[in-house]
C-alpha cells in the first residue's frame, strides 16, 4: 500500500464491536437532529474513517448516493484534494492547531464546489476514550463567485482610477491616513504613494494654512456628513517643490461606523491654470484697456469698501476741459494720447499704495486719497497738479495744451452716503472748478 492510500494511522480496531462509538439509539437521535441543518456535519475517527455524516454531506459528496459512513477521503476524492484534507487532519491530531479552517474546491455530484470547513478535536460524544474530528462544512460557491466579481470590479476600478487625471483616495477619519490613492498624487503633486499613505494627516498638512480650519473642527465636520452630502471646496495644496497649486476638492461619505462617517472618498482636480487665468481675467477686468489704470468697475468696488469702513478719505473728480474740441481738431489718436498722458501724470502725483487713480470713462478721472488730504487747501498737492498739467502734450510734432478741472469732497466719519452720492457731490464741485482759470482743487460745500 503506497503513501497515498494510507489512512491517518492503521485502523486495526475498525471491526472490533467494543470500539463502536455508542448505541444505535444515540447515534440515530443525533443523526435526525443534524439532518435538518442547512450545512454539512460529519465526524471522523483518528484513522480518517467517517463515523457519522448528515444528509447534507451525503447528498453533496457521495458519488453513488451511498452514505459516506465507513469510508475514507481517499475513497472518493482525487489525490490532490485528499492529501490537503489529510494534512489538515494531522495538524489537528498532533495538536498543532486547535481548530482548522479550510476552503477547498471539492468535486461533488453537482460539480466542483467551494466548501468552507471547520474542524476540531474532541472526545467521542457518544462514549469511549478515542478522539474524533468534528467538522462543519458550508457550500460557499456562490459567495466565491460574488467575491470574484467584486475583485474583478475592484481591479477594474483600480485600473480606471490610475488612468484618470484627478487625484483619488480614501481617507480614514479615525487614523487620518490615506489609502487606495492613485498615481495622480505623483503626477500632480510629486509625492510617492508610499509617502502619501504612510504619513498620518498627510492630506490635511499639505493644505495652505489659509484654506484649512482648526483640525478637530474640520474632521468633526467630515464625521457628521449626511449620506448624500457632498462637500466641494477650492483648496491650495503644497507640491513637492514647495509651491502651492489650486485644486477643486470633492469629499463624499464612503463608510459609516456607529452612525458616523468613518471614511470619505476624496477627489482632487487640478484647476491651477484655470485659477490663474481667472485671476488674470479678474485683474484685467479692473483696468482700463487704454490708460492701464483702474477702471470704473474697480473704483466703485473700492469706494464701496472704503465707505463701509467709516474711515475719512478725499475723492478727487478730474475732467479735461474742452476735450471734445481737442478730439475734433487733432483727431482721436491725439485724444487717446491725451487720456494716457493724463493718467500717467495723475499716477506720478498719487503714487502711494493706498491711493487709487481710476478712469471713469471718456475724459473723466477720479482719485481716492485715504490719507493726507482734508477739505483745507493743500498747497503741495495743488502745486504738483499745476506743475504736471502746465506742460503741453507733445506727440509726433504736435503740441497740445490742456487744463483739467478738479472737484473734490472730503468724507469724515458717520456720513451715511452711498458711493453714488459721494461721486455726485464731487462732480458738482468739479463743475465749479471749471469756472476758474487756474488749476486748483475745489471742494464740495
Amino acid at each position: 500500500m503506497n503513501r497515498y492510500t494510507k489512512p491517518l494511522c492503521q485502523d486495526t480496531n475498525s471491526d472490533n464491536p467494543s470500539k463502536k462509538i455508542s448505541s444505535d439509539k444515540d447515534v440515530g437521535l443525533f443523526k435526525n437532529l443534524i439532518d435538518v441543518l442547512p450545512s454539512g456535519i460529519f465526524i471522523k475517527n483518528e484513522f480518517g474513517k467517517y463515523l457519522l455524516v448528515n444528509k447534507y454531506v451525503d447528498e453533496l459528496v457521495s458519488p453513488k448516493g451511498e452514505t459516506l459512513v465507513g469510508k475514507y477521503d481517499r475513497d472518493f476524492f482525487p489525490k490532490k484534494v485528499y492529501e490537503k484534507l489529510l494534512k489538515a487532519d494531522r495538524e489537528l491530531l498532533n495538536y498543532k492547531k486547535k481548530v482548522i479552517e479550510t476552503v477547498e474546491n471539492i468535486p461533488t455530484k453537482k460539480g466542483c464546489k467551494h466548501l468552507l470547513t471547520k474542524k476540531q478535536i474532541l472526545q467521542n460524544p457518544f462514549g469511549g476514550k478515542e478522539r474524533v474530528i468534528l467538522a462543519a462544512t458550508t457550500d460557499i460557491t456562490e459567495i466565491k463567485k460574488i467575491q470574484k466579481k467584486l475583485n474583478d470590479v475592484n481591479s477594474l476600478l483600480r485600473k480606471v482610477t490610475h488612468l484618470i487625471p484627478d487625484i483619488v483616495f480614501v481617507l480614514n477619519l479615525e487614523t487620518r491616513e490615506i489609502s487606495n490613492s492613485n498615481d495622480a498624487f505623483f503626477r500632480l503633486l510629486g509625492y510617492d504613494k508610499e509617502v502619501v499613505e504612510n504619513t498620518p494627516k498627510f492630506w490635511f498638512l499639505k493644505m495652505h494654512p489659509q484654506d484649512r480650519i482648526d483640525e478637530e473642527v474640520f474632521f468633526n465636520k467630515l464625521r457628521t456628513m449626511k449620506t448624500a452630502q457632498v462637500i466641494k471646496k477650492e483648496i491650495r495644496y503644497k507640491n513637492s517643490d514647495g509651491k502651492y497649486i489650486w485644486a477643486n476638492t470633492i469629499i463624499t461619505p464612503f463608510n459609516y461606523k456607529k452612525h458616523q462617517v468613518s471614511h470619505v472618498l476624496i477627489a482632487i482636480e487640478d484647476i491651477h491654470k484655470l485659477k490663474k487665468l481667472q485671476q488674470k481675467f479678474e485683474k484685467e477686468s479692473h483696468f482700463d484697456h487704454l490708460t492701464k489704470i483702474f477702471n470704473r468697475r474697480y473704483f466703485m468696488k473700492k469706494l464701496t469698501k472704503i465707505l463701509s469702513k467709516s474711515k475719512p478719505f478725499t475723492l478727487l473728480f478730474v475732467d479735461l476741459d474742452k476735450f471734445k474740441s481737442i478730439n475734433d481738431t487733432y483727431g482721436h489718436e491725439i485724444g487717446d494720447r491725451l487720456l494716457v498722458e493724463t493718467a500717467g501724470r495723475l499716477k506720478s502725483i498719487f503714487r502711494r499704495k493706498s491711493d487709487v487713480v481710476a478712469r471713469l470713462g471718456g475724459d473723466e478721472f477720479v482719485v481716492i486719497i485715504e490719507k493726507g488730504l482734508t477739505d483745507e487747501p493743500n498747497t503741495e498737492i495743488s502745486s504738483k497738479l499745476r506743475q504736471q498739467f502746465s506742460l503741453p502734450l507733445c506727440s509726433n510734432g504736435t503740441s497740445v495744451s490742456y487744463k483739467p478741472s478738479i472737484g473734490a469732497i472730503y468724507i469724515d466719519s458717520d456720513f451715511g452716503m452711498s458711493p453714488e452720492d459721494v461721486l455726485h457731490k464731487a462732480d458738482q464741485a468739479m463743475y465749479r472748478a471749471k469756472r476758474i482759470d487756474s488749476i486748483d482743487i475745489v471742494f464740495f460745500e
